[in-house]
């Protein structure tokens, strides 16, 4: 997924300007605000992910990292609870940006996903979409770089 592309749905939902957007930004209330909790708490890990990529001290400030991680997957378990998605059982824009960042956290460490079990039959969950699997098997998927060439961790 591009990081744009997230970026522009997100803008999309906020300013509730454009068809698609509005389609995948919850139909109720609820699902509204559970959208919306889950974009902010998504981009908070890719402000975190990106902070700890350029860091030039990057192999040291990994592992702290990780475990800081796991508190704040732990809450997205708890969030999605017995939902199939973050908003409940309809896929919602918040769904994409979320992959994305478990996506790159698995390319940051394989094992980061395997005491959350919920999480990781997310992941399988959004990659067995029909739509995606076919993107990420085509050409035009690209898995790397995560981040520009001038990060630690690209």
């Amino acid at each position: 997924m591009c990081m744009c592309f997230t970026l522009l749905l997100r803008l999309c939902v906020v300013c509730g300007t454009f068809e698609l957007a509005t389609m995948l930004g919850g139909k109720t209330e609820e699902e509204k605000i559970r959208v919306d909790t889950s974009l902010h708490e998504s981009c908070d890990i890719r402000k975190r992910f990106t902070t700890l990529s350029f860091s030039a001290d990057f192999a040291t400030k990994k592992v702290e990292y990780l475990q800081q991680l796991a508190p704040v997957l732990e809450r997205f378990t708890d969030f999605i609870g017995s939902h199939k998605w973050l908003a409940g059982d309809e896929l919602t824009i918040a769904d994409f940006h979320f992959y994305e960042q478990l996506a790159a956290h698995l390319i940051l460490d394989p094992t980061c996903l395997d005491k959350f079990p919920r999480l990781k039959a997310y992941v399988a969950s959004f990659e067995e979409l029909p739509a995606i699997k076919a993107y990420k098997a085509s050409p035009d998927f690209i898995e790397r770089p995560i981040n520009s060439p001038f990060a630690s961790f690209t």
